[in-house]
């Protein structure tokens, strides 16, 4: 939802490469913006330390099953990708496909979907960088995003995986 305060929501193993400090550190910079990590990882504690050094609300949950998960996505202001590098994160699709406005550094596979004030917004791995990118995606002028967003999963992302699926039935047969 667009509820204010803002929730940053970010799903990923709590480990250097997801980086999610830079998440942390670019709410500081959103006023009343709130934090949700979903996983765990050795990085925990040294999170809830920066957060609470920042003033920065922050929960972080354990992993949960999938549909659980899409109900926390959906609860949120926006998705943040803080990794330093990535494939393509299912979860980033799927907060795509829900519509919710994401945010991600400029990694991998999230450069292949994200169109930056199209489809989602790109930012430099920098906290001020990260906060622009989040301020852009809160401002109500980018609702249309999170659409733009999902219409382009459903059409990519779905017939992607059709033309997958055929690909593998043809390799059977030829075998």
């Amino acid at each position: 939802g667009t509820q204010d305060p803002p929730l940053i929501v970010n799903v990923g193993r709590l480990v250097e490469q997801k980086n999610q400090r830079l998440v942390i550190e670019a709410a500081a910079r959103i006023p009343m913006a709130r934090v949700l990590l979903v996983g765990e990882g050795p990085m925990q504690e040294s999170m809830e330390v920066l957060a609470r050094g920042l003033k920065v609300p922050l929960e972080i949950r354990p992993p949960l099953p999938h549909a659980p998960l899409m109900e926390v996505v959906r609860e949120a202001s926006l998705f943040a990708l803080s990794s330093e590098y990535e494939g393509l994160p299912k979860s980033l699709l799927e907060a795509m496909a829900l519509g919710l406005p994401v945010v991600s550094t400029k990694v991998g596979g999230a450069c292949e979907v994200i169109e930056d004030g199209k489809t989602g917004f790109l930012a430099d791995s920098t906290p001020e960088a990260f906060a622009a990118a989040i301020r852009r995606a809160l401002d109500p002028a980018a609702w249309n995003v999170g659409r733009n967003a999902a219409k382009y999963i459903h059409h990519h992302h779905s017939l992607q995986r059709a033309r997958e699926m055929e690909l593998e039935m043809i390799h059977q047969v030829l075998g």
